[in-house]
């Protein structure tokens, strides 16, 4: 089946409102960073996110209002997490939202690069990983990804970021990135 034919099917997309978007699949999908999941562009959300999700993807532009600017999931998810951002990903782009999947590594290249992501809401599935499961970071690293969350706030974008567990990170990266990932600084920390 192709694309177009398989985007329209369930009726969650409509050619006259749609038609660009499919068009363009390819290119918009690869820079959203979906491009082998693009029929989750035309998947209902609930498929793989849970009511919470739902219910904060189509009013998280509000939410900036509540002072509240991401999500932080810590552990395992089931689906895993990777799976629901990319979901979140597909719902935005078909609500003409420029939502991001972007793995940690391509987020600080491209910070240091100076392109600091900025589109309305980033997800970064591994942006903490401990030492004992393979990840590590200089301290350098630590500070772009604080400034990246502190800028990304300051401008009323969302993020949101998966993290193995909170007391590694707290260990391995300090305090200061826990206090910016904090309820009190406007991350709601979701639970399974």
């Amino acid at each position: 089946m192709l694309a177009t034919e398989a985007a329209y099917k369930n009726g969650l997309l409509d050619p006259d409102v749609h038609e660009r978007l499919i068009a363009n699949i390819d290119r918009i999908t690869e820079r959203a960073g979906i491009f082998a999941f693009q029929s989750l562009v035309w998947t209902p959300l609930a498929t793989n996110c849970t009511e919470f999700e739902v219910e904060w993807m189509y009013g998280f532009r509000a939410l900036v209002d509540d002072g509240k600017y991401g999500l932080l999931y810590e552990g395992h998810y089931n689906p895993p997490v990777e799976q629901r951002f990319r979901a979140m990903v597909g719902c935005m782009l078909r609500n003409y939202a420029e939502g991001k999947l972007m793995y940690v590594r391509e987020v600080i290249e491209a910070c240091e690069e100076g392109d600091m992501p900025m589109n309305t809401a980033l997800f970064i599935p591994d942006f903490f990983l401990p030492k004992k499961e393979g990840g590590w970071r200089m301290h350098s690293e630590i500070g772009v990804l604080n400034s990246l969350l502190r800028r990304r706030r300051a401008a009323g974008k969302q993020t949101v970021v998966g993290v193995s567990g909170l007391a590694d990170l707290d260990h391995e990266w300090g305090s200061h990135i826990m206090r910016v990932l904090s309820e009190e600084e406007g991350y709601v920390h979701v639970k399974e």
